[in-house]
């Protein structure tokens, strides 16, 4: 009987922010929780880093502000708070062929610039967070044109993310990150200074393809917004890195591209 219902059932209407509505349930499904939304709460379920916010509730939509904020799954895909100081997150430069006249800029931008909507460096400082779980490696030094950066490795050796500019850094050499961990500070470190940029993270997600580290667009060539940037540890989780790759629009780049 069940699946001559759910054969004969009309398709389940779009319901808040896009989501399906399951026919069996009549909630919406997030991929990591069930969201009703004739509730104020809407998560029927706790949020699988509730430990890292203790001072929210862990059934709370976006800290309960979905004005400003999305959480599509109930995960962490940026390094960032949702909100600083009461400032929004915001992707600030894309991924690929950029600007030839940004000082100090390379001509293709193999990352994406995450900051928050204050503007000037008045989010230094802010915490910055591991998108995934894995081993730490970290250059504490603002030479080069990256500055203070930490790379983060899946022990699967798959999958890494990069994080640049850093102001300071909290983890140490070889520590095991937790997704969500706090690893260090917003900054604008850069050819040996710690205010050669204006504040900002530059954040990467690169695939293991034949030894070679390859950077892949972060929002998948969606757009220029932070609710398309990819959430690397759900890569990690679903093996399904290889499928990355092979997407039409990923607009893949290897490190050899920019020179």
């Amino acid at each position: 009987m069940l699946q001559n219902h759910l054969k004969y059932s009309p398709k389940p209407p779009q319901t808040f922010t896009g989501k399906e509505r399951d026919s069996e349930t009549g909630f919406s499904y997030f991929g990591a929780r069930y969201y009703d939304s004739d509730i104020l709460t809407g998560w029927l379920s706790v949020d699988p880093l509730a430990d890292k916010y203790p001072s929210l509730s862990p059934y709370a939509y976006c800290a309960w502000n979905p004005i400003r904020l999305v959480d599509p799954d109930g995960n962490r895909p940026i390094p960032l708070y949702n909100n600083y100081n009461g400032w929004y997150v915001k992707l600030d430069s894309r991924f690929g062929l950029r600007n030839p006249q940004i000082k100090k800029a390379s001509r293709f931008h193999k990352g994406i610039d995450l900051n928050y909507s204050c503007g000037g460096n008045n989010d230094l400082g802010s915490p910055i967070l591991a998108t995934h779980d894995g081993i730490a490696s970290i250059d504490n030094d603002p030479k080069g044109g990256e500055g203070r950066s930490v790379t983060i490795t899946a022990t699967n050796g798959k999958i890494r993310t990069r994080y640049f500019h850093l102001q300071s850094i909290n983890i140490s050499e070889g520590d095991i990150i937790s997704e969500s961990d706090e690893i260090g500070k917003m900054g604008g470190s850069g050819y040996g200074k710690d205010d050669t940029y204006t504040s900002h993270l530059h954040y990467e997600i690169q695939i293991n393809i034949n030894n070679e580290w390859v950077s892949i667009d972060p929002t998948m060539g969606e757009g220029d917004d932070v609710k398309d940037v990819i959430d690397p540890q759900k890569m990690i989780d679903s093996g399904c890195w290889e499928n990355f790759i092979n997407l039409k629009d990923a607009k893949i780049i290897s490190n050899k591209l920019e020179q």
